[in-house]
């Protein structure tokens, strides 16, 4: 893991430190507030001097909310080490414009961005009733945009956005020395995923209720937009089912789980339409889940880049459960 002391400081600050000090700073505060006041007066919008607020503060990502005389904004910062949100959804919103979030304006070197602050995330209306339905809605939609960001895949890379097939997140697991014993099986297991045929897409890694902006009904889901990409990647669309059939059967019985993976995954598949038939990817799935985990790892080890030895503690555990995880599918496999 870099220290964040190692690394140049982040944009507004003048010395190096863990992103969530700079960034409750009041000098970064009041320059990420100025610059809004900057694009606010080219759209003839006025802020109200009581805001911002900052809701969120974490150490690969903060939100700041205002109010002005045309309704509320939000303006989002990350990490240089993660990616680029406003990139990535510019080249989204050339081939699926209704799939992102509007932007106005954006500093792509400072990694500041301007939007009209939207409410109504999935997390906000699902129940436990509802969420397997939910979740299948959404993942016919996103296949939907993988499959039609694969056209700009190419050019997301070109202008930054990172780039990881299957064989780089195994080249990257071995160079942390991760699972020694079973590079050989993972080599494979990468291998098998490549050898699919599927395109590079667009990969959020983070795919969850939290992330997805819809009304909860069937006509809604079809028009969800999708948020917070800043771990997202140009790489196998396939490790994109990780984390929703992670987040949709966690807490279920065998039977129960087995039958909401099912639903999900036939719903993935139909959003691929002929491109991906449900026999292929029920036989790829464990490979893509696997390695879904470990790219998971590595979105972690990104975002706390930047995070004090307090924050490295607690929001490190996540990391290193996955790595338990990861440890015990391939011990499993090697006794199989």
């Amino acid at each position: 893991m870099a220290r964040y002391d190692d690394l140049p400081p982040l944009p507004g600050a003048l010395v190096p430190g863990p992103a969530t000090e700079v960034w409750a700073s009041k000098d970064w505060m009041w320059d990420a507030s100025r610059w809004m006041d900057e694009v606010l007066e080219r759209r003839g919008v006025t802020r109200d001097a009581t805001t911002p607020k900052q809701p969120t503060l974490t150490p690969w990502f903060t939100r700041l909310v205002a109010d002005t005389d045309h309704g509320r904004v939000r303006m989002v910062a990350g990490l240089p080490e993660t990616t680029s949100e406003s990139v990535l959804m510019g080249h989204l919103a050339t081939v699926v414009p209704d799939a992102v979030p509007s932007i106005w304006a954006a500093d792509r070197e400072r990694r500041w961005f301007l939007m009209p602050a939207e409410s109504g995330s999935l997390r906000e209306v699902e129940t436990e009733e509802s969420r397997l339905s939910l979740m299948s809605g959404v993942l016919r939609r996103y296949a939907g945009i993988q499959r039609a960001s694969a056209a700009v895949a190419d050019d997301m890379v070109r202008d930054g956005v990172l780039k990881l097939t299957p064989g780089d997140i195994v080249k990257q697991w071995r160079r942390l020395g991760l699972s020694p014993n079973h590079w050989s099986a993972l080599s494979s297991t990468a291998r098998r995923l490549e050898e699919l045929g599927l395109p590079l897409t667009v990969q959020h890694d983070d795919l969850r209720s939290g992330t997805v902006l819809a009304d909860g009904t069937t006509a809604g889901l079809t028009k969800a937009r999708i948020t917070e990409w800043m771990h997202a990647y140009v790489g196998h669309p396939l490790l994109s089912l990780y984390e929703p059939l992670r987040a949709t059967t966690e807490g279920l019985d065998d039977a129960a789980a087995a039958e909401a993976r099912a639903r999900l995954l036939r719903a993935y598949s139909s959003g691929w339409g002929d491109a991906l038939g449900s026999s292929v990817l029920h036989r790829a799935v464990d490979d893509a889940l696997l390695l879904g985990r470990m790219s998971r790892v590595l979105s972690w080890r990104r975002a706390l880049t930047r995070g004090s030895d307090t924050e490295l503690r607690s929001w490190g555990r996540t990391g290193a459960a996955l790595i338990r995880e990861v440890e015990e599918i391939l011990d499993g496999q090697r006794q199989a």
